[in-house]
């Protein structure tokens, strides 16, 4: 059993606390045997007692990561600042025809489950832990339109899902905001809901927000009023900034040159869906940032970014666009579930049972996330801020060096997995990294059996 297992599930809230030590071996299993099914990688035994603490009704996925989610605050402290990215992820499971309460999903006939969570990040974008985790079955809708469906509360609908996800990590970091500390929690455009800008949020934590709707606004100095878009699309050009783009697709990686446009408007409440009746405005910054192609056709960005942190001037702009690109990382911990982790080939016999596995899963992924993100952006950390004295002690013996920096170790487990560096070779992925991991998991098993019989 990998400790680092232990140490993740050790404060977990389960029905029982006999099963603890259980589940720190159903995490390090699914580890060890990343990719083929929980059946495999748990052993007759192990899928058995997995099955009565998923199934119990006691169990839950917020208490199956309340361990991890006190490591991870704990993994905040030294830092003044922290950033946490919420996203949801749809789960297919149509296959699964003997799964009961799946739910529909976007896709016509399927059938599924939906994942929405966030992952707490350092500014530059090292994943810390998993801040939130919830995961249901939506419901048929009912019958209307959607003039309809928009007077609802917000509770009633899907996009409460926010305004929720938002107060758990609050919950989840409490000890690092009372400290004075800050929390950013970033959104893509689908969180461009007015009661979530307005839900009630600590002192120390800020919203940053991708605009996707036209909204009313007014902007000080300047009579009547204005859609978003135009009223940031009118301001000057203050400066630039230089993103990094990742690889998409066929699209290859690269850097976009973005020009930047501020201004402080006072967003104006819409007329159906809100919630807190009071609220009629609410003042914030918003950002445009622009990329100009260089060809008539070529790629494009074009951001329109809401924040409830001050903006002034072209340096701060700049920085508040960096900080909303480490949202992607969110996106890298879905493809890590996806496609290494194969989290939609899971069989359970209930949506409740599926769910409390899937908690397990997202811990494993953000290990192998972290361990990605430490060895290409921090490689000279210390070894033991991403591996254990076996972990590192196992390496050692197949490298016939010493395994000293998060570097080292990330280049010994790819190898397990048949990569080869090259002098321009790019660095290892996140694929080679979670297959090597599961060879080291299983090596160090047996390591552990054999030190154990010579103690």
């Amino acid at each position: 059993m990998s400790n680092w297992a232990v140490a993740e599930m050790a404060g977990a809230v389960v029905p029982c606390s006999r099963v603890l030590p259980n589940l720190a071996l159903i995490c390090s299993c699914v580890a060890e045997h990343s990719g083929v099914s929980f059946s495999a990688a748990t052993g007759h035994a192990g899928r058995q007692a997995a099955s009565r603490l998923f199934g119990n009704p006691e169990t839950k996925v917020s208490g199956l990561l309340a361990g991890h989610g006190e490591c991870t605050a704990k993994r905040c402290e030294g830092h003044d600042l922290v950033l946490a990215a919420q996203d949801t992820t749809v789960l297919d499971y149509s296959g699964h025809t003997a799964t009961e309460g799946l739910g529909p999903i976007h896709r016509a006939g399927k059938l599924g489950l939906l994942a929405h969570s966030s992952l707490i990040m350092t500014p530059s974008g090292c994943p810390l832990g998993v801040g939130h985790l919830e995961v249901w079955a939506r419901r048929v809708e009912e019958k209307g339109g959607s003039a309809e469906r928009r007077k609802r509360p917000t509770e009633e609908k899907e996009s409460n899902k926010w305004i929720v996800g938002l107060h758990d990590i609050e919950k989840t970091l409490s000890d690092h905001l009372n400290a004075g500390n800050r929390l950013i929690v970033t959104q893509d455009r689908e969180a461009d809901i007015f009661d979530f800008i307005t839900a009630p949020r600590h002192e120390g934590t800020d919203l940053l927000i991708r605009a996707a709707h036209p909204r009313m606004v007014e902007v000080a100095g300047r009579g009547g009023r204005f859609d978003l878009f135009t009223a940031v699309a009118n301001a000057d050009v203050i400066g630039e900034s230089v993103v990094e783009i990742p690889r998409k697709g066929t699209s290859p990686a690269r850097s976009a040159t973005l020009e930047l446009r501020i201004q402080e408007v006072t967003l104006i409440a819409p007329r159906n869906g809100v919630k807190h009746k009071e609220q009629q405005s609410e003042s914030v910054a918003v950002i445009d940032a622009r990329e100009r192609p260089q060809n008539e056709g070529d790629p494009a960005i074009s951001w329109t970014l809401l924040t409830t942190l001050p903006v002034h001037d072209a340096s701060s702009a700049a920085k508040i666009v960096e900080y909303y690109t480490r949202r992607w990382q969110i996106e890298r911990l879905h493809y890590i579930l996806k496609s290494g982790l194969k989290i939609e080939r899971l069989q359970f016999d209930d949506s409740h049972s599926l769910s409390n596995a899937l908690a397990i899963h997202w811990v494993v992924a953000w290990r192998i996330l972290h361990m990605t993100h430490i060895a290409r952006e921090e490689p000279n950390a210390p070894v033991c801020n991403v591996l254990d004295t076996d972990e590192i002690a196992v390496l050692e013996e197949i490298e016939a060096n010493p395994v000293t920096t998060s570097s080292d170790a990330v280049m010994a487990i790819a190898k397990l997995a048949g990569y080869r560096p090259t002098k321009n070779g790019a660095p290892p992925g996140v694929k080679s990294l979670w297959i090597g991991l599961r060879k080291l998991e299983a090596m160090v098993e047996f390591y552990q059996v054999i030190k154990h019989r010579i103690s």
